[in-house]
């Protein structure tokens, strides 16, 4: 280890009061861990194994070499706590992704500030941007982190206050990450214009205690040069704004009673036989958000399984049979989608041809007296699709209303749609599960599991559809934690809940519409904490103002004809998961 500067701060001197401090932010529990700083890599950055920070770091802008240890782990705790899982970058130019990541940093430190105002400042006392700086990225890049953190602080340049205008714009839901990345392509689009260079091994993440901004991207292959793109992201952003952390009150052991008759040879509930589970009933507890006093209710809410009553599967084949020219459109769709495209790996070791840029920088590095990289080779990798899709439907009473000019109750049309969704899930090979859910008051939501994912969508889960009522109200998020709890167990690398209703949360002694909104909200944000994507197909025309609410802005679809569900539901599917 390099000895410390004279006037530096050594990680090994503050490492137990910044461990008690990250405790109480959020109750971050990551371990840290010191680096030797180089000119490669200076800069904290974020990795399964924890939070990795300098072994020493001299003061900064008259403030203390320990006061910047703890500026660099409360914006960790930050991005731990609000950012999204890590998304591919797809077709974002580097200065794309750099600007991505400054605007994710405001957005997160923003979140940050508004459950605890003192981290501001905290940050703001390392940003020393300038409005008089040089016309170079890297300078606009520090002078937007300063405008975007200090509201104090007055920029004239034309990019840096477009940038904040648009960050700061009343459209903009700072809980919903996902308009970071549209935002920074157009502003990168704007550097381009100005004709601004930009070198991605030399741009250095500014203020010095912010990350690399490493955690924010999935590492992937580099796009094949003749064409072929890597399969598109199915995890889209999620809303998140950070109230609380139910993500450990739902991993809480012993959280669930085993009620009624037990498999033999169970152990946890979530390890029971999937092909057993109408023979016996569950009982889960789980907490619920109380957005008057911003706190979450522990074991508020009790989920029960419920068997799921059977009838005849012919009215299911019926259906198939009634759409058949609807399943050869939807088999035609999934033909010409392209739902495994080939990615190439270059730089291997072994694989199908030479990869002949690597052989011209081999061939340099022997004639200039180097040591070649032997990884000389192209891999043409056929990604096949992983995915688990938990299919949630409503089931309240307000299903079985007659939908107008059909004479179709809510419900036959949901299960048709959901007939011929599970139809085309079947032909593309994804794992999927069918569930619905009703209520009637916080101690009994109904849970059914119609089809689990390790089942054919054969004659028992039809049986299970064909017998689907409407009953009860509508507690939606209990349902949605207890959804994501079991979509957890799959091993998938892409995890969906797609969930069909026909209205806005209610429940018999629930009198404020807006309490049990905010816990669907809480449990669609704890969902995409677990890495679990929530999309919302609503059967109701007015559902835009509240079903927004929950599940972000471009989260959802609202079907201003509930008759043309069973033709739209498996298309929506395609595009969601394409």
């Amino acid at each position: 280890m390099n000895a410390p500067l004279p006037d530096a701060v050594r990680f090994l001197d503050v490492r137990r009061r910044l461990a008690f401090f990250l405790r109480a932010l959020w109750d971050q529990g990551r371990d840290l861990r010191s680096f030797q700083a180089t000119l490669k890599q200076s800069r904290p950055y974020i990795t399964a194994m924890g939070i990795h920070l300098p072994e020493s770091w001299r003061s900064a802008t008259g403030e203390t070499g320990s006061a910047l240890y703890r500026a660099a782990v409360a914006h960790a705790a930050a991005h731990l706590t609000f950012s999204p899982p890590p998304q591919k970058r797809g077709k974002l130019r580097p200065v794309q992704v750099a600007i991505a990541g400054v605007l994710e940093d405001a957005r997160v430190e923003r979140l940050a500030c508004r459950e605890m105002p003192g981290l501001q400042r905290l940050w703001v006392r390392f940003h020393e941007a300038k409005p008089q700086g040089s016309a170079t990225f890297q300078d606009l890049a520090v002078r937007l982190a300063r405008a975007l953190a200090d509201p104090d602080y007055e920029d004239d340049n034309p990019w840096v206050m477009k940038a904040r205008h648009a960050f700061e714009s009343p459209d903009v839901d700072l809980a919903d990450p996902s308009f970071v990345r549209p935002m920074a392509s157009l502003l990168g689009n704007d550097i381009g214009q100005m004709r601004l260079q930009f070198n991605a091994k030399t741009y250095v993440v500014d203020p010095v205690y912010r990350d690399d901004n490493s955690l924010l991207w999935v590492p992937q292959p580099q796009e094949d040069d003749e064409g072929i793109p890597l399969e598109d992201e199915i995890l889209m952003a999620q809303p998140e704004d950070g109230d609380s952390d139910e993500g450990q009150v739902l991993e809480a052991p012993g959280a669930e009673e085993i009620v009624g008759p037990k498999p033999v040879g169970a152990g946890a509930a979530d390890e029971a036989d999937e092909s057993g589970l109408g023979d016996w009933l569950r009982s889960v507890p789980y907490p619920e958000w109380d957005y008057l006093v911003s706190l979450s209710r522990p074991a508020w809410c009790t989920v029960q399984e419920t068997p799921a009553e059977p009838a005849d599967p012919a009215a299911i084949d019926e259906i198939t049979h009634r759409h058949e020219s609807l399943l050869q459109r939807i088999d035609a769709l999934i033909r010409g989608s392209e739902l495994r495209k080939p990615r190439r790996l270059r730089r291997q070791m072994e694989g199908d041809h030479l990869d002949i840029d690597a052989v011209v920088n081999a061939m340099i590095d022997v004639r200039s007296g180097r040591t070649p990289d032997p990884r000389l080779h192209v891999r043409i990798d056929r990604h096949e699709r992983d995915l688990s899709v938990l299919v949630l439907l409503d089931l309240s009473e307000s299903t079985n209303d007659l939908v107008k000019g059909t004479g179709q109750k809510v419900l036959d049309l949901a299960r048709e749609a959901t007939v011929l969704l599970s139809a085309a899930m079947d032909r593309i090979g994804d794992r999927f599960a069918i569930h619905g859910f009703c209520s009637n008051g916080r101690n009994e939501v109904r849970y059914l599991r119609f089809k689990e994912f390790s089942m054919p969508f054969e004659d028992t889960a039809k049986a299970r559809l064909a017998g689907m009522t409407g009953q009860l109200s509508t507690r939606m998020g209990g349902a949605l934690r207890h959804a994501t709890r079991l979509l957890q167990a799959q091993a998938s690398d892409k995890k969906l809940i797609l969930l069909i209703t026909d209205g806005e949360p209610h429940d018999i002694d629930a009198h404020d519409p807006k309490y049990l909104q905010f816990d669907a909200k809480k449990a669609v944000e704890e969902a995409s904490r677990a890495g679990i994507y929530t999309y919302c197909m609503s059967l109701d025309p007015k559902a835009d103002e509240y079903v927004s609410r929950i599940f972000g802005q471009r989260n959802y679809t609202v079907m201003d004809r509930i008759e043309r569900l069973p033709e739209k539901l498996p298309g929506l599917y395609l595009r969601l998961t394409r």
